[in-house]
């Protein structure tokens, strides 16, 4: 999934959803390491995950829901902030291709 920074088309950022065995993985490469969590059903019609660092450490909450085919709204909540912010389209874009070249 990718989404961009402001309406102006800024810094482009990506994150992961991903199956992990029996349970449903968000992750997000950011400048202080790596954040992830387990997805689980919210209230009306969303996901949720509570996030935390590779080290344990409590980040933040994050909700989603799905707005159309290929896109996804999500809100950030941050450690310690009363509110989440504002919703965030992202976009889903293809991952690498598993197939090997021929050659």
């Amino acid at each position: 999934w990718e989404y961009r920074e402001g309406s102006g088309g800024g810094n482009r950022y990506q994150y992961k959803i991903k199956r992990d065995q029996t349970q449903i993985v968000f992750e997000q490469e950011i400048p202080d390491g790596v954040v992830s969590g387990v997805l689980m059903p919210g209230q009306a019609n969303t996901a949720e995950a509570q996030l935390h660092l590779k080290g344990g450490e409590f980040y933040g909450s994050v909700q989603f829901r799905l707005a159309e085919q290929g896109v996804l709204l999500s809100q950030l909540k941050l450690e310690g902030s009363p509110n989440f912010g504002a919703e965030i389209a992202a976009k889903k874009v293809a991952g690498p291709s598993h197939r090997k070249k021929k050659g």
